[in-house]
């Protein structure tokens, strides 16, 4: 669909058309967000294997251990509150399926909270190992908190870092059917370390709140502001506002708010569209998808907002990823990661005291997405007909396009990350972009180790912060990790790709050196250049720009040991490397 407006007006510079979302229910003191509110709450943490994960920093679980704690913490005494848990006496090997989708389990029955009571000392006991039911779990939540007799609204917050495993129902068929039994209640969902759709369809559903943590310190906080959905409401969270989320059709948001505005009442702005409603400006591309939320007058779930300093943003999120001069020529633009598994930022405008007078929500975060960006790549996925013309005819050479992670940084089957702690990045948290290849291939992340240059292909992962390196093991990533995100440099694509890694028909493993050329072998008139080392010393040559060549039954390279002489030698194998 393309947007339709009156007419066109200047770019945001011009300040023609921001208007503010109002903001309420938030502290007096700069930085507050919503506290929590004194309603019955169920607490449901996941506890499944992935959870185990040691990325939040540190076991995922460990960090929703905090989380409920501090959640335990803020309710007033005398709350009643409830704790579940799903996964925690199961495993995840698939003959354990039927099973570990009926672990759920009630740790803390509904009882009046006290600080430093019974479920901050259950909770410390999770250990993660099974499948997801948060369907499932949802619906024993439900049935604690219906065993409150109080009036008004009941809480239910949920904290899991993918989707439902189980089915039978799933989570939105939960939601639904709680919400229509027991309309009281607003279930909030934390997608920890990750951004799920069905989690998004569980707060919409039952007027709760859907937020993401990329990491322990915002589910500390993030837990406590979905607790009182009502308070946080007005406020932008990492993936929009007022049930309405980034990436939406403006159908879709007008089916579910009948007081949505038309598009003939939205104004231009070059391929934008902008439609003022409920104090906010809601933006949409030309395709009808809403891009950017912009707000003059709050701010963000976690508490900056307009009219703070600058500063209260760098104390909640840490240095800004980018900084511009504002289009007015006073003060500044500073992107702030909002949420880096949906790849959404801040983007705070300042006047030239340092206040903030305008913060956007937009999908804007770089590097967000995993975006490939090893050299010998297209850019991202690689499809068999993108491959050059020997590999498309290989003969009895085989050609494998391994595919370790999909587009959002995700490992795929067949793939593992290998299990010693993660090395640490550069500060800045870059990949190297080294034009001539000379000394560490373009997309390659650069750590305080050599380890990580060495690597043949890397990527962000789903956090952006950490990047997934492939090694000579060709089924195990490493990981590593950076205190920013990473953000890639794409390569590329006016060549064909080239095969990362090969092997001999003697069983050699080869693999492709992007710094190569170092070494130049000349024989029979042939000028030959080092592009391919093989682990028993062998080194594929470069002739005429191409390494592999179609040749009798299969394919095959020139190679040398001594450097002196060149002699043909058989393919087995060769890998190219995509994305899923």
């Amino acid at each position: 669909m393309k947007m339709m407006g009156l007419r066109a007006v200047a770019a945001l510079g011009a300040g023609f058309l921001v208007a503010g979302c109002a903001q309420f229910g938030f502290g007096d003191d700069a930085g507050d967000g919503p506290g929590v509110g004194a309603v019955p709450t169920v607490l449901v943490v996941d506890s499944s294997a992935s959870m185990a994960e040691g990325d939040a920093p540190g076991p995922r679980i460990e960090a929703a251990k905090q989380a409920a704690s501090a959640l335990m913490e803020a309710l007033p005494d005398g709350t009643p509150t409830a704790l579940v848990t799903y996964g925690a006496n199961t495993d995840d090997r698939p003959e354990s399926q039927e099973l570990s989708c009926r672990d759920i389990t009630v740790l803390q029955p509904i009882a009046a909270a006290e600080s430093g009571g019974g479920i901050s000392t259950a909770v410390n006991g999770l250990a993660p190992g099974g499948f997801t039911p948060i369907g499932r779990a949802l619906e024993v939540a439900a049935a604690e908190a219906a065993g409150v007799d109080a009036d008004g609204e009941k809480s239910i917050v949920l904290i899991s870092d993918g989707e439902d495993t189980c089915g039978d129902p799933t989570p939105c068929e939960a939601a639904r059917s709680i919400k229509q039994a027991q309309p009281e209640v607003v279930i909030s969902t934390i997608g920890f370390k990750s951004d799920v759709a069905e989690l998004a369809c569980v707060a919409r559903e039952t007027g709760g709140l859907y937020l993401t943590a990329d990491n322990v310190d915002q589910l500390l906080s993030r837990v406590v502001a979905a607790q009182n959905a009502s308070a946080g409401a007005s406020a932008l969270t990492p993936t929009g506002r007022s049930g309405i989320e980034l990436g939406q059709h403006f159908d879709e948001i007008r089916s579910a708010h009948a007081d949505f505005p038309g598009q003939a009442d939205g104004v231009l702005e070059g391929d934008l569209t902008v439609i003022r409603w409920v104090d906010c400006d809601w933006v949409f591309d030309g395709d009808g998808r809403l891009v950017e939320i912009r707000d003059t007058q709050g701010g963000t779930i976690d508490g900056p907002g307009v009219g703070d300093p600058t500063t209260e943003f760098r104390r909640a999120y840490g240095d800004p990823i980018e900084i511009s001069a504002a289009p007015s020529g006073q003060g500044t633009i500073e992107l702030y990661p909002a949420s880096i598994s949906a790849g959404t930022a801040w983007k705070v405008i300042s006047d030239g005291s340092g206040t903030v007078t305008t913060v956007i929500l937009c999908s804007c975060l770089p590097g967000a997405g995993g975006t490939k960006v090893g050299a010998g790549s297209t850019g991202g996925d690689v499809s068999p007909t993108q491959l050059p013309a020997w590999a498309q005819d290989p003969g009895t050479t085989s050609v494998e396009i391994l595919r370790p992670v999909d587009s959002a940084g995700r490992v795929q089957p067949g793939f593992t990350v290998g299990s010693d702690a993660p090395r640490s990045c550069d500060a800045e948290g870059t990949y190297t972009d080294v034009a001539a290849r000379t000394a560490v291939e373009a997309g390659t992340v650069q750590c305080d180790s050599t380890t990580a240059a060495a690597a043949t292909e890397c990527w962000p992962d789903e956090t952006a912060y950490n990047a997934l390196c492939l090694f000579d093991d060709l089924s195990t990533l490493r990981r590593f990790s950076s205190p920013r995100p990473l953000v890639g440099q794409p390569v590329g694509t006016e060549s064909d790709p080239v095969p990362i890694f090969a092997r001999t028909g003697e069983g050699s493993l080869c693999r492709y050196l992007f710094g190569g050329g170092q070494s130049v072998v000349e024989q029979d008139g042939r000028r030959y250049v080092t592009r391919v080392a093989c682990d028993d010393g062998l080194v594929l040559l470069d002739s005429e720009d191409r390494v592999f060549a179609r040749s009798g039954e299969g394919v095959s390279a020139m190679a040398t040991r001594d450097f002196t002489s060149v002699f043909p030698v058989g393919i087995d194998t060769v890998y190219f490397i995509g994305t899923a």
